[in-house]
């Protein structure tokens, strides 16, 4: 570009310098981000897993005691892998689990409840095992659930099969942890891997020795392969919905005869529908118990299903006596 406008002797210079500013402003503080995630090392040793029967890569990463910044449920992270053949790409991803952080009395996530598992002894396991491995907490990780597509998912998944460990540059967090601890009823309405937002936000949730915990979470998934829900359910939400104050609601939309046979089953509590959700259903049933309440609705998943759901907080709004708050997820990547 700067090519074409030197013929004006300098005029139209502005229009290629300022976005070349902007742009290397931008790197600058990217580089800040990736060095106060582990200041002492470019780069950061991780551990990834492949899950053959549910289609999934869980990658643990350790978050050093002098990061200088504070894992948060809800919040992604642009991920970096040096050991892949294109190491300059990144891609965001939303945190699974995060670690216990003992800042104050209102953000303590009790028992450090990570959902997940310790990643060593995720490998350990047999490949393609339904069998939840030992649980064997690590509290310095946070995970990541990701599935395997096209390109660089696809990369990340024989990379978890050849070795497990990579070496990794995390830019993050971005986005917002919502305070939905302060809620009466929280429901969470997600599709796909939109239930790693529900996983981040469940230890914090599911506290039994606070008063400042919504007395009822609901989580309706709406999922097409079983292998992936029963994976899910048993290895990470399995210990959180045995509580009394949480519920999950499965919605299959697989089409498949293989698929939909269940080898394992799932929970008695795991409520199961062999159909697509009807949000506004969910929305109008969850309002109109809530009474005079407080009520958060959270959407994550597939374009259609997040504004299923912000049409139907809205046209609940004027017949409902509690007060409602919406809360989007964002489900581009």
């Amino acid at each position: 570009m700067l090519g074409h406008v030197s013929i004006f002797n300098g005029q139209y210079d502005g229009l290629f310098w300022v976005p070349v500013f902007i742009w290397l402003f931008d790197r600058v503080l990217r580089a800040c981000r990736i060095v106060a995630f582990n200041p002492f090392s470019w780069g950061t040793d991780s551990f990834a897993v492949y899950h053959n029967t549910s289609n999934v890569v869980q990658l643990s990463i350790p978050v050093e005691s002098n990061s200088a910044y504070l894992a948060r449920p809800g919040t992604y992270y642009y991920i970096m892998v040096l050991d892949d053949t294109c190491c300059w790409e990144s891609h965001p991803f939303t945190v699974a689990s995060v670690p216990v952080s003992p800042q104050s009395p209102d953000e303590t996530y009790s028992e450090m409840s990570p959902l997940l598992h310790d990643p060593h002894d995720m490998a350990n396991s047999e490949p393609g095992s339904r069998r939840a491995p030992a649980m064997k907490l690590r509290n310095n990780c946070m995970t990541f659930l990701i599935r395997p597509y096209n390109d660089f998912t696809r990369r990340l998944k024989e990379l978890a099969i050849s070795s497990g460990r990579m070496r990794v540059l995390v830019d993050g967090p971005y986005g917002h942890a919502h305070p939905l601890h302060h809620y009466d009823r929280v429901v969470f309405v997600v599709g796909g891997s939109g239930i790693v937002t529900p996983m981040s936000y469940l230890p914090l949730l599911g506290r039994t020795h606070s008063h400042s915990t919504p007395k009822m979470v609901e989580i309706h998934w709406a999922v097409r392969e079983v292998s992936f829900a029963e994976t899910v359910v048993w290895e990470y939400l399995h210990r959180a919905l045995s509580t009394n104050a949480l519920s999950l609601n499965l919605y299959v939309s697989s089409s498949s005869t293989d698929d939909a046979t269940s080898e394992r089953g799932f929970p008695p509590w795991v409520r199961q529908h062999q159909k697509r959700p009807h949000v506004a259903q969910i929305v109008d049933s969850a309002a109109m118990e809530s009474d005079y309440g407080r009520l958060a609705i959270v959407a994550c998943g597939p374009e259609a299903l997040v504004d299923d759901a912000r049409l139907a907080v809205v046209d609940i709004l004027e017949r409902s006596t509690c007060h409602i708050d919406y809360f989007q997820e964002n489900f581009f990547w």
